[in-house]
């Protein structure tokens, strides 16, 4: 093996370390032995907020959708792709009978260009409605975190951040095992990366 290709090997291992079962289990762990009430109020407000925000306006971005409809249609065994195979050019396209017909109705550039204001509404309620799950997500996730607190020590469990630690743990080590394996389709038997 030539010195570029170790270069590159032992980059991508560097890269993916993060990506071990075993890091991730501890990582969880550990960030799990504190509790969430301990944090101080501008840290708990910006683990609620900036993620809220940020992917509100990761919805409401006309570019973001752009992308994503873009890379779906990339992939050629995409459901967005097949549908939208035949009639991206505008030509003819056959129909059930056998004879060739234009496709109707107006093309989405002209559909986007006489409703701008209505798809700017659309975005951005697709954005608010985002964020605003993510929001709700999170103060959940915080709420559960003192819930379940106090549920162990009711249970007279004598320690219980070190109970949830490892409970945690494992369940992110066990999850980072399950993504790394291949899966297989139910139907079809091939694998999906």
């Amino acid at each position: 093996m030539d010195s570029a290709q170790q270069q590159t090997s032992r980059s991508r291992r560097e890269n993916h370390w993060f990506q071990d079962p075993w890091v991730q289990g501890i990582g969880t762990g550990l960030s799990a032995l504190v509790p969430a009430r301990r944090y101080p109020a501008w840290l708990r407000q910006t683990m609620m907020w900036a993620p809220a925000i940020g992917l509100g306006a990761l919805v409401s971005s006309p570019a973001a959708w752009r992308s994503l409809a873009e890379s779906a249609q990339a992939r050629p065994d995409s459901p967005v792709a097949e549908a939208a195979g035949p009639q991206r050019d505008g030509s003819a396209v056959q129909s059930p009978d056998g004879s060739a017909e234009r496709p109707t109705g107006a093309s989405a550039a002209d559909r986007s260009r006489r409703r701008p204001l209505t798809m700017w509404f659309g975005r951005a309620g697709g954005g608010v409605a985002v964020g605003a799950l993510v929001y709700c997500n999170m103060r959940l996730a915080f709420w559960l975190d003192g819930a379940i607190e106090r549920g162990l020590r009711r249970l007279r469990v004598p320690a219980p951040r070190v109970v949830m630690a490892v409970a945690a743990g494992g369940f992110a080590a066990r999850t980072a095992v399950v993504e790394k394996k291949p899966r297989e389709e139910p139907c079809g038997g091939r694998l999906i990366e």
